[in-house]
């Protein structure tokens, strides 16, 4: 059975110095929030919005524009 070193080194820490005060604890699990939910909504719109402003410019236009309207 393998022993996950860092589960072991957190035993040693917490056996030595006891447990963290539950303020730390509440402060790293909000900042692990706030980090994930900023990281869902990058994942979630970035690719988007870059979509959206290719689209916008034209950039990706497989039929390209006559400079004269109403020529087709």
């Amino acid at each position: 059975m393998s022993i996950n070193n860092f589960k072991e080194l957190e035993r040693m820490e917490i056996s030595k110095l006891g447990n963290p005060p539950e303020i730390v604890k509440k402060n790293i699990v909000h900042n692990m929030n706030v980090f994930r939910f900023i990281g869902d909504l990058v994942e979630l719109y970035l690719p988007n919005f870059g979509r959206s402003l290719m689209k916008m410019t034209g950039a990706n236009s497989k039929d390209p524009k006559s400079p004269y309207p109403n020529q087709n």
